[in-house]
Parts: structure tokens; C-alpha cells; sequence
């Protein structure tokens, strides 16, 4: 009900909507719902979107080096947006705000129960997990591509150089 409200009166086209990642334990440690949670929001979204007669597009966020969410979570997360052929412009990296929990994490190293957890740190790892999400881009396709390989994703890494040259030919 709420949601064919939303689409028929206060949707102009796309829903910025906002899973932040994909990792169900990295959303854990930002206190939020299992991406399970996003997928039938989709789902109802779309549901609504064809009951209202209308074509509109949800548009997802997504925050990179978030504390918990090591190399391994961010390339699944791009594997993610590879497979639904989303290029996401909108990627913010992981700010430390005062009071958060998830500043807490970033300090201590560990979550809200006193388990170590990854930290992403140093300019290099936060720049790679920024461009992992926006794989898509020309100014990262170097140091994906040196990612991929190295950690021999190879599948990802051809599907990525793809994308890189359908871009190219687009413009």
C-alpha cells in the first residue's frame, strides 16, 4: 500500500534508495538489514512500478571501506554490480563522523562486541575499494585491473574490460 502511494504521487522517475553494500556482514556492522531486505524492496518496487503504469528506475547507493569490509567484500560487491550491469555514480568512502558506531570500529578495530575487525586504512586500500565500486570508470581501470589479476579473478577482470570497451566506443 505505502509503496503504490510512493510510486503514483512522490516518485519522479528513480528512488535513490540506499543497500550501502552487499556484504550481509558488512551491513551487519552498519546496522543494517541482510541485502535479502533490499532485494524484496526491489522486488515490491517493481511490483508497484507495473500496477501504476509506470517505468521507474531505483538508483543504490553504496559506501566503500566501511570498518569490517575487507578486499574480498568489495570485489564480491563489484561482482554484484558487474552481474545487474549497474555503474553506480553515486559511491561515498568511509568518513569517521563523531558519536557514529561505526567510528567506534574505526578506532578500536573491532565491532560493537569487542571482535577484531578489518579497518581499511592507507590511501592505497581506501582508493581501490573506492574504485572497485566504480569499476566502470576509465581513471580506475588500472588499478582494478592490477587488483583482479592479482587476485586471480579472472572471470571479473574480462567481464570488467568489457564494460571498459563499450564505454570507449560510446564516446
Amino acid at each position: 500500500e505505502y509503496l503504490d502511494l510512493l510510486v503514483k504521487h512522490f516518485v519522479g522517475g528513480h528512488l535513490k534508495v540506499a543497500p550501502e553494500h552487499y556484504c550481509d556482514q558488512v551491513l551487519r556492522l552498519m546496522g543494517k538489514p541482510s541485502f535479502d531486505c533490499f532485494r524484496e524492496f526491489e522486488s515490491r518496487f517493481d511490483e508497484a512500478c507495473r500496477r501504476a503504469g509506470r517505468e521507474y528506475y531505483l538508483v543504490p547507493y553504496f559506501i566503500s571501506s566501511h570498518p569490517g569490509c575487507t578486499l574480498d567484500d568489495a570485489v564480491k560487491l563489484t561482482e554484484y554490480l558487474v552481474s545487474r550491469h549497474w555503474q553506480p555514480r553515486q559511491v561515498q568512502d568511509f568518513v569517521p563522523v563523531p558519536l557514529a558506531r561505526s567510528t567506534a570500529m574505526y578506532v578500536a578495530g573491532q565491532d560493537a562486541g569487542g571482535r577484531k575487525i578489518h579497518v581499511p586504512r592507507g590511501r592505497h586500500e581506501k582508493r581501490l575499494q573506492a574504485a572497485l565500486l566504480q569499476y566502470y570508470r576509465h581513471s580506475n581501470a588500472r588499478l582494478v585491473a592490477e587488483h583482479l589479476r592479482a587476485g586471480d579473478h579472472a572471470g571479473l577482470l574480462k567481464d570488467v574490460q568489457r564494460i571498459w570497451a563499450a564505454n570507449r566506443r560510446r564516446k
